[in-house]
């Protein structure tokens, strides 16, 4: 059953335009700073920031890639799962991840790392994706098995998290031991009935969904 703290912290999300003394939901187009939506996520995230006891984050680079591992006390050095941060493919960091990944670490026990692939608009689709396989790929080379790595990722994180599958299954690479999708975005053409019957629901702005599937996608079918 739900409790009413996570009842209240969800009706805050939902409504947090009306805090903000605005009566309706912030409505996208092609014309929304996507720096402006990425600047309110890093400051929206900074309030989440408390890491869980005992964790440890060490920075780092996989080529150009910056890179960070989450690492509980007492996390078994050759297990890790590999976390993709959502954002709509146009935004997430390791900074504005860290929080909500370093509790999802700790809880699962396991050495977190996230990475910071590359955002569209400036990067489009197949971009992210391949930084995606470029850091399976190191860690492959770090000495990791494969049966001892699970991928997650949330919202667009989670569709970049099958996404991810389909393509290491096309280039004939060892697949994890597990994957977790977490409310993942599946539909870029946004053409399902929940994005017409469920808008007040979501956490997201009007219509943002639309202009990140254009950003991402760019000259590729979103189907």
């Amino acid at each position: 059953m739900q409790s009413i703290q996570s009842r209240f912290f969800n009706f805050m999300l939902r409504n947090r335009h009306i805090l903000s003394g605005k009566f309706r939901k912030e409505v996208f187009d092609e014309n929304t700073s996507i720096q402006a939506f990425r600047d309110r996520c890093e400051q929206g995230a900074a309030r989440f920031a408390r890491m869980p006891e005992g964790l440890e984050v060490k920075p780092f680079l996989i080529g150009d890639m910056k890179a960070e591992w989450l690492i509980p006390a007492g996390a078994a050095p050759e297990k890790a799962i590999l976390y993709v941060h959502g954002g709509g493919y146009v935004s997430g960091s390791c900074n504005d991840h860290r929080g909500i990944v370093s509790k999802f670490s700790a809880r699962a026990g396991f050495r977190t790392l996230i990475y910071e692939y590359r955002l569209a608009p400036e990067h489009p689709f197949p971009a992210a994706l391949d930084d995606s396989v470029a850091v399976v790929q190191w860690m492959y080379d770090q000495g990791f098995k494969p049966e001892n790595i699970v991928i997650a990722g949330e919202s667009a994180g989670g569709g970049l998290c099958l996404a991810l599958l389909l393509e290491m299954k096309n280039r004939n690479l060892p697949m994890p031991a597990a994957a977790v999708a977490i409310s993942p975005w599946t539909d870029l053409t946004c053409s399902g009935d929940s994005y017409r019957t469920r808008n007040r629901y979501s956490l997201a702005p009007m219509n943002s969904w639309k202009v990140f599937s254009g950003h991402y996608c760019g000259k590729h079918d979103p189907s």
